[in-house]
C-alpha cells in the first residue's frame, strides 16, 4: 500500500508540474508553423496555372492541401498575437491562396508575410 500511495503522489506531482524541456516553446512552434506554410506555398503558387487549364486538377490539389493550411492557420491562433504578426496573418493568407478561385494575390500576400516572419522568428 506504501508504494500505491507513492505513485500516487508522483503522479499528482507530476500532473501539476508545469510544462517542462520536451515540450514545444512559442518561437519553436512559430518556425515549425512557418516551415509548413512555406511548403504550402510552393504548392499554392502550382495551382496558378491550374486555375485557369485545368479545375478539375485544381480541385483535387485543393482537396489536399486546404486542410493543410487551415490545420496550420488554427495552430497559428495560439501565437502571441504581436510577437507572431506576421506568422499569424501568413496562416490565414494561405487558406486563400490553398483554393481554386482567383486569388492569387493571397498567394503574394502570403508569400510577403511569410517573408517578414522569417525576420521575426529569427529576431526572437
Amino acid at each position: 500500500m506504501k508504494k500505491t500511495a507513492q505513485l500516487l503522489i508522483l503522479l499528482a506531482i507530476l500532473m501539476a508540474a508545469p510544462a517542462t524541456s520536451w515540450s514545444e516553446t512559442e518561437q519553436q512552434k512559430a518556425s515549425r508553423i512557418w516551415g509548413g506554410q512555406l511548403a504550402l506555398l510552393a504548392e499554392g503558387l502550382t495551382m496558378a496555372d491550374m486555375r485557369t487549364y485545368d479545375m478539375k486538377g485544381c480541385g483535387r490539389k485543393m482537396r489536399t492541401i486546404l486542410p493543410k493550411a487551415k490545420t496550420l492557420r488554427e495552430e497559428s491562433q495560439g501565437l502571441h498575437r504581436s510577437r507572431y504578426y506576421h506568422v499569424r496573418m501568413a496562416a490565414t493568407e494561405m487558406t486563400l491562396c490553398a483554393t481554386c478561385g482567383s486569388v492569387i494575390d493571397a498567394c503574394a500576400r502570403a508569400a510577403g508575410h511569410i517573408r517578414d516572419g522569417i525576420a521575426e522568428i529569427s529576431a526572437k
